[in-house]
């Protein structure tokens, strides 16, 4: 049975993954300031993904949509519209 994929998997939240490397880590007993280490490190990754995330839809947003995509709906309203 593999529990880590299914605990650690993408349907989690970010807080339930956290969780879970928190009890993880108590369990191992880890050092207080390696505990908060970790945590800070993974917040500042799980932060830097939501910056990329959001910085990649302004960019698309803001670009609009592309030549070939415009090209390609030309016309298509007039026959369906």
């Amino acid at each position: 049975m593999r529990i880590g994929p299914v605990l650690l998997g993408a349907r989690l939240g970010v807080r339930t993954r956290r969780a879970v490397l928190e009890v993880c880590e108590r369990l191992l007993a880890f050092d207080g300031g390696v505990h908060t280490a970790r945590r800070n490190a993974w917040d500042a990754s799980c932060d830097d993904r939501r910056r990329a995330r959001r910085r990649a839809e302004a960019v698309d947003a803001l670009a609009g949509p592309s030549p070939e995509a415009a090209s390609a709906d030309d016309g298509r309203a007039e026959r369906f519209g």
